[in-house]
C-alpha cells in the first residue's frame, strides 16, 4: 500500500500543476488524503511550511516560480559598479531570481547556476555566495566587463532584467537602459502601484514590522513585477513613500538599505582572514584540533581557556526572549549551535547558520547548504567570531520561520573550577513552537489562546496544550539537559 504522502508535498504539487492562483477550498478539494476535523487549518499549516507558496492578496495562494517567469526588474549602476566592472544586484533580483534559494528542503532548494544573457552573451551566475546578505556581487567576468565598457555606462544608467522560463530552461536577459530612456511618468505610476501593494501587505501581518527581502515573494504574486514598464528597486520606493515611516510601520533596515562596497570589502577581507589565515592558506582550526573540550578541561592546550558570558535575545519578539548562558571560549560553532538549542528551547530540526564579522555579513552555515567547497561552523572557534566584550553575532535557525537571535558577548573571565560548563544563568519566557510560521505567526498564535473568541483558539490550544505558558522558563531543567548533551 502506497505511504501517504503529508499535507504540505500535497499542496505543493497542486499549485504546482495549477493554472493560477488556487483558493483554500479549492485546494482542499484536489488533495486525495486529508484526515483532520479543520481542513481549513490543516491547509493553512501546511502553507507555512513552504516558502514557493504564497497568498497573492486575494483570498488565493501562488506557486511563486511560476509567478515570477516574465518579470521584469530594474537595477540602477552606481559609480563603484561601473568603476569596479561589478554589479551589486538589489535584493528583489536574488529572490525573484532563485526563487527556491532558502527552501530548508534540499529537493526544493533552487541554488543552481543560470544563464545571464548580456544581449547575446551568456554568463552562467550562480546564487550569491555565503558571505553576503541580500545583495551580492557578480564577479569580474571577462565577458561582463566588456560588456559593461561597450555600453559606456554612467551613474544612473539602468539595467532591465527579464526572467525567462522556469526550472531547467530559467533564465535572465539583461538590457542597457540609459538614464534618457526613463519613462517617468509611467514608472512614477508602478511605483505608486508597488508601494500601494506594499502598505497592504505591511497591514495584514499582526507585528507590523516587515523586511523588504519578506515582502519580494508576495509583491511577485500579486504582478507588481510582470508589467513591462518595470517599477524602481524596492528601497528607492520604500524612501520616496512616506506613509511606510509611520510610526508603527517599520520597514527593516537590513533589507531597505543594501550593504555597501566598503562593507563588502571589509567582510570579504575578514572572510579571508578568517578562513584562510595571514598567509593565505587554508586553515581550519577545528578539523585538526578535535580534542577540544566544551567542559573547559585543558586537554592539550595547557590552561583552560576563558569563559564567555553570552546573552541569547530572539529578535522580533516583545517582550523579550532571552537567555544568559557561559560557555567555554574556544569551542567549534557547531557544537555552539548545538547549546543555543538547547538553552533557548528548539528542537534541532532545521537548518541554522551564523552571521559574523563586519555588518554580519560573513556567513557560516551548518555544512548541510551552501557551496560544497566553503568553510562551515564546523571549522571556526567562537572566539575567532567574537573577540571582545558586546562584540556580537547573528544566529539564524530554521530558514522557513526565519528565528534570529543576537549573540551577544556580555564579559570574559576565567573559569570557576568547581563548575561545569556549558551553564545556563538565566532567561525568560518560554521558547516559540517549530513551524508556527515565525514571529509573527508565533505573535497571531499568542493572540488566538488568549481569546475564546477567536475563530483559531482551539486550533492553536491543540497545537500548544492546555499546559502552555509563555512565561514560563527554568534554567535548572536547561542545565539539565546541558549535561545529558555534554
Amino acid at each position: 500500500m502506497a505511504e501517504s504522502r503529508s499535507n504540505v508535498e500535497q499542496v505543493l504539487d497542486i499549485l504546482k500543476r495549477a493554472s493560477g492562483p488556487m483558493t483554500i477550498q479549492e485546494i482542499i478539494g484536489e488533495m486525495e488524503h486529508l484526515e483532520t476535523s479543520d481542513p481549513k487549518s490543516s491547509v493553512r499549516s501546511a502553507i507555512t511550511n513552504l516558502q514557493l507558496v504564497v497568498a497573492n492578496g486575494r483570498g488565493a495562494y501562488e506557486y511563486v516560480p511560476r509567478a515570477t517567469e516574465g518579470a521584469v526588474l530594474r537595477h540602477r549602476l552606481s559609480n563603484e559598479e561601473i568603476e569596479n566592472s561589478q554589479i551589486i544586484w538589489s535584493p528583489e533580483i536574488k529572490h525573484v531570481v532563485w526563487p527556491g534559494l532558502y527552501e530548508v528542503v534540499e529537493s526544493r532548494r533552487d541554488c543552481r547556476k543560470i544563464p545571464f544573457y548580456f544581449d547575446a552573451q551568456a554568463v552562467m551566475i550562480g546564487p550569491p555566495p555565503p558571505y553576503t546578505k541580500d545583495s551580492f556581487l557578480v564577479d569580474r567576468e571577462e565577458t561582463l566587463t566588456n560588456w559593461l565598457k561597450s555600453n559606456t555606462p554612467e551613474e544612473g544608467d539602468e539595467l532591465l532584467i527579464k526572467i525567462e522560463g522556469s526550472g531547467p530552461t530559467r533564465c535572465v536577459h539583461v538590457t542597457f537602459s540609459p538614464q534618457s530612456h526613463r519613462c517617468e511618468e509611467e514608472i512614477r505610476t508602478r511605483n505608486e502601484a508597488v508601494s500601494d501593494e506594499l502598505m497592504d501587505i505591511v497591514k495584514r501581518r499582526s507585528d507590523k514590522s516587515v523586511l523588504i527581502s519578506a515582502c519580494i515573494h508576495s509583491l511577485a504574486v500579486r504582478g507588481v513585477f510582470s508589467h513591462s514598464c518595470p517599477p524602481d528597486p524596492l528601497e528607492d520606493i520604500v524612501a520616496a513613500d512616506e506613509r511606510l515611516g509611520m510610526s508603527d510601520i517599520k520597514i527593516g533596515s537590513a533589507a531597505v538599505m543594501p550593504p555597501s562596497r566598503a562593507e563588502l570589502t571589509k567582510a570579504e577581507d575578514f572572510r579571508k582572514k578568517l578562513f584562510f589565515g595571514e598567509e593565505g592558506n587554508a586553515t581550519f582550526p577545528f578539523a585538526e584540533k578535535t580534542s577540544t573540550s566544551v567542559r573547559g578541561d585543558s586537554g592539550d592546550h595547557g590552561e583552560p581557556p576563558p569563559v564567555y558570558q553570552i546573552i541569547v535575545t530572539l529578535g522580533d519578539i516583545s517582550p523579550p526572549i532571552w537567555r544568559e548562558v557561559h560557555v567555554p571560549s574556544d569551542i567549534p560553532l557547531d557544537v555552539f549551535h548545538d547549546i543555543l538549542q538547547v538553552v533557548m528551547g528548539w528542537e534541532d530540526v532545521h537548518l541554522y547558520a551564523f552571521h559574523v564579522g563586519p555588518s554580519h555579513l560573513v556567513e557560516l552555515t551548518d555544512g548541510r547548504w551552501g557551496a560544497p567547497d566553503e568553510p562551515d561552523a564546523r571549522g571556526i572557534a567562537l572566539d575567532q567570531v567574537l573577540s571582545r566584550e558586546y562584540d556580537t553575532i547573528k544566529y539564524v535557525y530554521d530558514f522557513g520561520d526565519d528565528w534570529r537571535h543576537e549573540v551577544k558577548l556580555k564579559e570574559i573571565t576565567t573559569p570557576d573550577p568547581n563548575t561545569a560548563y556549558p551553564t545556563c544563568i538565566r532567561g525568560e519566557r518560554a521558547c516559540p513552537p517549530e513551524n508556527c510560521g515565525g514571529p509573527p505567526g508565533y505573535i497571531r498564535l499568542l493572540e488566538s489562546l488568549k481569546d475564546r473568541n477567536d475563530p483559531e483558539h482551539e486550533f492553536c490550544r491543540g497545537i500548544m496544550g492546555d499546559d502552555f505558558d509563555p512565561e514560563a522558563f527554568d534554567a535548572a531543567t536547561v542545565n539539565s539537559q546541558l549535561n545529558r548533551l555534554m
